[in-house]
């Protein structure tokens, strides 16, 4: 979630803002948004809900996402996954637009890179990123686990 949310804070999303889900499986008080994006535009204020999940997206996602949309009252949501699109999912995208988008590995990749996270220039992986990355990811799994005995 950490590189996600910094994709989408420079693409100009805004800050995010981590919703209350501790574990990778829980379900959400949230209706399933995982992150929460506030942003003006212009005159425009723009409120977007973003799942990250770790699987194919299905045309079952792509519903529950629209859903998760106008419960959170979010102008626009984002589904990202290091996987691809099942073919159905893929098929039916265009009839979700221009209220859910998808954003895939390769996606990922090429936002990561445009914007300068987790490399260093073209082909350039930059290790100390990732090395904080494993760390931070370490210590968080260690707070959550605290919180979660409290």
């Amino acid at each position: 979630m950490t590189i996600v949310s910094r994709v989408l804070t420079r693409a100009g999303y805004g800050e995010a803002r981590l919703q209350d889900r501790l574990k990778e499986k829980q379900k959400s008080r949230n209706g399933g948004c995982d992150l929460l994006f506030e942003a003006t535009f212009g005159t425009r204020e723009v409120r977007v809900a973003v799942k990250v999940l770790r699987d194919t997206i299905r045309t079952r996602m792509l519903d529950e996402m629209c859903g998760v949309v106008r419960r959170t009252k979010a102008d626009m949501g984002f589904l990202v996954t290091p996987f691809s699109l099942g073919k159905k999912a893929r098929e039916l995208l265009t009839s979700y637009k221009p209220e859910i988008h998808v954003i895939d590995g390769a996606a990922l990749a090429e936002l990561m890179q445009l914007y300068g996270i987790g490399t260093k220039g073209p082909g350039v992986v930059d290790e100390e990123f990732f090395a904080w990355l494993e760390h931070y990811s370490d210590r968080t799994v260690d707070f959550m686990k605290w919180l979660q005995d409290e």
